[in-house]
């Protein structure tokens, strides 16, 4: 895997990932907190937990998406191009599962056949 990052003061806030299996991904994350531990001399906390709110990618099978996230870190809004070819913007729940997708072309295709 080849991973690339730059950071914010205690987390990354954007990396790119390039998986064995070939995914290609590009992700922006939300600056955390900035927390001090007074026992390491007020220094910075690395590794601070923080959402990421944007990501974008190339699946191993070639489905390219953008998927917006709330601030728990869950996707919400997701553009992407369907098995047939149409482009879609996807809307999910908190749970992950898809409740409403436009597409369009695919819609229009399925009005003009029926």
């Amino acid at each position: 895997m080849a991973v690339l990052a730059l950071d914010h003061p205690a987390m990354d806030a954007i990396g790119w990932r390039v998986s064995p299996d070939g995914e290609v991904a590009f992700s922006i994350n939300q600056a955390p907190p900035l927390l001090r531990e007074p026992a390491l001399g007020n220094r910075l906390v690395p590794g601070v937990k923080t959402s990421t709110r944007i990501r974008m990618l190339v699946d191993a099978d070639g489905t390219p998406a953008i998927a917006l996230n709330d601030k728990a870190d869950r996707t919400r809004v997701r553009l992407t191009v369907t098995e047939e070819g149409y482009g879609a913007i996807e809307f999910l729940n908190a749970q992950g599962e898809v409740i409403h997708t436009l597409a369009p072309e695919a819609d229009a295709k399925l009005a003009k056949a029926q």
